[in-house]
């Protein structure tokens, strides 16, 4: 079989010919208006059949999940249907057009709905999210759905960032590595004796033979064979690398190692001690997986381990806060271009304030943020930071946080990774019909955060006010994170760029320490996300005296305008107890001609 690199979704998809309310039958079409095929096989609904709603398919949501190897259940509470398999978590809320498929909202044409007591979900997009391919068959109205099977892989990928102790090793981002944390490249004495290796740890999920991959740099045509360097897994040599033959980095695989269940140990060995080059390691237990020298299309296989990554903490935006429900009330600001309404929603975890914006376009509304999106600011957390040091063009960062009675440490570019996170989500507002004053608190922080309009966009001032000393830094985010394959152009700083060139990883860049305007922003899709036809801009723009930093990806990797200040490890990042600090920015919303 050739190798090759195959998406995560497709390498553990699962297919289950039997399931409850599902039989199959090879070459016989049910009597029904609506048929669907599976691998061949058409499917066999005992209760609701398929059925068409705005010209999408609707099925029983049990039956295709568990035809799609899904674990299911449903969270009464949240009125939510959900599938999970291996690592992928499909959320679908009952009469809600954002579904979560790992953490990050999706917008669908067609929500989950009830009907005759079942509920019913979206066939394609369930099947496609879960790596399946679909096809309309108009003649037959008939659904074919086709997927792979293959066994479930354990993959590991290690860039600069996973190592606790790099040694004698240092980061260089100028020679092309793929990563965004820069190359780790070896000393430069000819020394080897005197070399220290790199070393990081890991927790396996599971023992077994695995297949190391290593990327390093070599020079053909420049004094080869000499910048070499070896790598250890668990004490066991698994090759020499840096002598590919290739000019620049590649992929070359090492020898077989045997993990066990529980913390694994990587060492890289500088044999040469005169510049060698790793760009990354890779470790799975898939044999006919080969990582791709492209960073996008890895990161649709694994994410990218790192040191301190392994403390519990997660910066997702918590669901219950964009549950649709029955507002309590509704305020509205509103100029001649631009409109927020601001809706305060009961939720079982208390009152929320969940906002929407639009803006004026041929004397008509255009949504560009919906109430179901995201709407509030992460607090992230640290007892120590030291000041922040450059990898490539990002930033780095080095703290430590306590968890529960225990300190972690944190290196690497990850801002969401960088210490304890906490949504502040608004839950009271007050207004005069010219400014909204939201509040809103967490164990660390309680917020002030003010909006006004400008003549094309909503000013906003956030006040934290810390509980206890510490260093801190608010994270705000406009509306929900985007997968890869719905951005169309990304902006930064009001200059259009390639999107494959921004950053694969959720790495921030400085902004200015004195009052300055930058800004983070990109266009969408429209028929994809929102009115065919037309295109959305939305963003961010900083106005901040202090440290401030840009991003445009959010915790689950996807694209999203982030804005950071102070940014933590910078002087004004710390904070005593009773403390503030304000961050100022303006949200960008228009519609391309």
């Amino acid at each position: 079989m050739t190798k090759k690199i195959v998406s995560f979704i497709l390498i553990t998809c699962l297919i289950v010919s039997s399931v409850i309310g599902l039989t199959v039958s090879a070459d016989t079409r049910p009597d029904t208006e609506i048929a669907v095929s599976l691998n061949g096989a058409f499917m066999q609904f005992t209760d609701v059949q398929p059925t068409l709603m705005n010209d999408r398919t609707m099925v029983p949501f049990r039956t295709i999940f568990e035809a799609l190897g899904c674990e299911v259940s449903w969270d009464e509470q949240a009125q939510t249907a959900i599938g999970e398999r291996n690592e992928d978590i499909i959320k679908l809320p009952l009469d809600n057009q954002l579904a979560k498929v790992n953490g990050y909202a999706v917008y669908l044409d067609q929500p989950a709905v009830i009907q005759n007591d079942r509920t019913l979900v979206p066939l394609r997009f369930v099947a496609e999210t879960l790596g399946a391919k679909v096809e309309w068959d108009q003649a037959t109205q008939t659904v074919y759905i086709t997927a792979d099977v293959q066994e479930q892989s354990d993959n590991y990928l290690f860039t600069g960032a996973s190592f606790t102790d790099t040694g004698t090793w240092g980061f260089e981002s100028s020679t092309g590595g793929a990563f965004p944390d820069g190359a780790l490249r070896g000393g430069t004495n000819e020394t080897p004796e005197n070399t220290v290796p790199a070393v990081l740890t890991f927790n396996a999920a599971n023992a077994g033979e695995y297949y190391v991959w290593v990327r390093s740099r070599d020079y053909p045509n420049d004094r080869p064979g000499i910048r070499t360097f070896n790598v250890e897994v668990n004490g066991t040599d698994i090759g020499e690398f840096g002598n590919h033959g290739k000019e620049g980095y590649a992929w070359v695989q090492g020898n077989n190692v045997n993990l066990i269940a529980g913390s694994n140990e990587v060492k890289l060995v500088d044999t040469a001690d005169f510049y060698g080059r790793c760009d990354g390691i890779f470790i799975t237990n898939n044999p006919e997986l080969v990582p791709s020298e492209d960073y996008n299309e890895l990161l649709e296989v694994v994410t990218p381990y790192e040191a301190g990554s392994d403390v519990s903490r997660d910066a997702t935006f918590p669901s219950y806060a964009t549950e649709l429900a029955e507002p309590e009330k509704v305020d509205v600001l509103e100029n001649e271009n631009i409109k927020v309404t601001f809706y305060t929603v009961p939720t079982a975890q208390g009152t929320v304030i969940q906002n929407e914006i639009a803006v004026k376009q041929n004397d008509g509304w255009v949504t560009t943020k919906y109430r179901q999106e995201d709407f509030g600011y992460l607090i992230v957390a640290a007892d120590t930071a030291k000041e922040t040091q450059p990898i490539g063009e990002a930033l780095s960062f080095n703290t430590t946080f306590l968890v529960g009675s225990k300190y972690a440490s944190y290196y690497g570019t990850n801002i969401y990774n960088a210490g304890m996170t906490y949504w502040a989500i608004p839950t009271s507002i007050q207004t005069d019909g010219k400014q909204a004053v939201l509040t809103a608190s967490t164990d660390v922080a309680d917020l002030e955060v003010t909006w006004v309009l400008e003549e094309n966009a909503p000013l906003v001032t956030v006040r934290a006010t810390y509980k206890n000393a510490g260093a801190y830094s608010i994270g705000v985010m406009e509306g929900r994170e985007i997968p890869y394959n719905q951005i169309e152009n990304v902006y930064v700083a009001d200059v259009i760029t390639d999107k494959q060139t921004i950053r694969p990883d959720p790495g921030i860049l400085m902004g200015k320490d004195t009052v300055g305007h930058a800004s983070v922003f990109y266009t969408l899709s429209a028929q994809n996300i929102y009115t065919p036809g037309s295109k959305i801009i939305k963003g961010l723009q900083a106005d901040i005296s202090g440290s401030w930093a840009i991003g445009m990806r959010g915790p689950d990797c996807n694209y999203r305008a982030a804005l950071f200040a102070p940014v933590l490890g910078e002087s004004d990042s710390a904070v005593a107890a009773g403390g503030t600090q304000t961050v100022t920015y303006r949200v960008l919303s228009s519609v391309a001609e």
